[in-house]
């Protein structure tokens, strides 16, 4: 009857309707595309984090010396600020995954800022050892270069490939940078190495807000 032929109409009305709503829904969930200059900031901030261990360490002797400190001591600052890299890694990642990458990077520079220039006008090995806690703290955001591909990157193929990309510069960081550390301080002193990453950190902290 009249009734049936109009809730065949609605049926049809509603399958040609339900792929462009589909369409629809879909593009609102796709998932986002970084541009060349986020993976730049990406890249910037795991080369951040071997720079950021290992660029002072030809300078420890003058440290130690200025400081009045032992080379046990020394080196301590070393051993705090893996230690709170491997703590904080996993926090970062899981509060990360709850309130989103950004909020979490951004708060960890200021952190690791705020470390960088505490260790470059350290009067004591003590305010030094907590200063590199605090910059520890901020490097553990490099742990989230190896999920953001994750997150942005649908095709594996793809994915993979950055993050193969991204694992080959971390090695390539961790040799250059005694060697560009040792440069930086006998030009112009163990005490500047901090601002430099200081300033490094500040560059990376602009480009995610």
């Amino acid at each position: 009857g009249e009734g049936r032929e109009v809730r065949l109409l609605e049926v049809e009305e509603a399958s040609a309707t339900s792929p462009a709503t589909q369409e629809d829904e879909t593009a609102g969930q796709q998932t986002p595309v970084l541009k060349w200059y986020h993976w730049g900031l990406i890249i910037s901030i795991g080369m951040l984090g071997p720079f950021s261990q290992d660029s002072y360490v030809p300078n420890m002797p003058e440290m130690a010396s200025e400081l009045h400190t032992s080379s046990f001591y020394a080196g301590l600052t070393l051993q705090v600020n893996l230690l709170t890299k491997g703590i904080f890694n996993i926090w970062f990642g899981h509060l990360s995954d709850k309130i989103g990458r950004r909020p979490v990077i951004i708060s960890s520079f200021f952190a690791y800022v705020a470390g960088a220039i505490c260790c470059s006008i350290a009067p004591t090995i003590g305010w030094l050892i907590a200063a590199r806690v605090l910059q520890g703290i901020g490097e553990s955001t490099a742990a989230l270069t190896q999920a953001i591909p994750r997150d942005v990157m649908d095709d594996e193929e793809e994915r993979m490939r950055m993050m193969a990309i991204l694992g080959f510069i971390r090695p390539w960081a961790i040799m250059i940078a005694p060697s560009v550390g040792g440069l930086l301080g006998v030009a112009f002193g163990w005490r500047n190495v901090f601002m430099f990453l200081a300033g490094w950190g500040v560059l990376n902290l602009a480009c995610a807000a």
